[in-house]
């Protein structure tokens, strides 16, 4: 009888400390409440996207209200853990974890029109749109000059955020392409003709070919067509 007392004292006492359940769903709706309001005074090219709270939380009879700190959110789209603290009649009573979904807007280069691969890229191709993006880490292109007189990687479509990794400088020689070689050997220039073995790109080293000996060596792509070398 006694254990059934303490056991019965026990459960009323539990049923009194947790005297209201305060769901993740809710919660996660608060949480996205609040961040319109710190996203628009703080971060305004921000809006959040999905709010996710792992736990729901058993709390004791009061006045509960959610405080979310502005410095915690970072100016930047993705996936965020914003910590968020629970207060219980005007006290702190715990911290959770909301994770965020951040869009940003960003002012990006587009492409007017598709483009394929290999193609040059010039002025007139390129134009700004404001685009809301979801990742973070990407190199946008923020200014034309990184790709205007640049080739296409990979086939583009037009009216996409452009990446300044999907452009590189154009092919100057291709392989199996007859090329001017300069030969400079103290004082002395020699200009003969030899064969690409492989493609270049103005700067990169590419192994030429003597078309009558087949000889091998390495040469300085310089210009469209032309290669040097130090030295023969």
């Amino acid at each position: 009888m006694m254990a059934f007392m303490v056991l019965l004292i026990g459960l009323m006492g539990w049923q009194a400390a947790w005297g209201q359940t305060f769901s993740r769903t809710e919660m996660a709706k608060r949480v996205g409440e609040q961040l319109r309001q710190v996203l628009q005074e703080n971060h305004p090219s921000l809006a959040a996207g999905s709010v996710f709270v792992r736990h729901t939380l058993n709390l004791p009879d009061g006045s509960v209200n959610l405080v979310l700190d502005a410095t915690e959110v970072d100016d930047r789209p993705g996936r965020q853990n914003i910590p968020v603290t629970v207060v219980l009649n005007g006290s702190p009573y715990a911290v959770v974890d909301a994770t965020v979904m951040f869009r940003k807007k960003l002012l990006v280069a587009t492409l007017n029109r598709s483009v394929k691969k290999g193609e040059m890229i010039s002025g007139t191709d390129l134009s700004w749109q404001e685009k809301q993006v979801t990742r973070g880490g990407y190199d946008f292109v923020r200014d034309f000059r990184q790709v205007v007189g640049k080739a296409a990687q990979r086939p583009l479509r037009a009216n996409i955020p452009l990446r300044a990794q999907w452009f590189n400088d154009p092919l100057a020689i291709e392989r199996g392409e007859r090329v001017r070689v300069i030969v400079k050997s103290g004082g002395l220039t020699i200009r003969t003709i030899g064969v690409a073995v492989k493609d270049g790109r103005v700067g990169d080293a590419i192994t030429i070919r003597n078309p009558e000996s087949h000889r091998r060596y390495l040469a300085t792509v310089i210009a469209p067509g032309q290669v040097k070398v130090e030295g023969l």
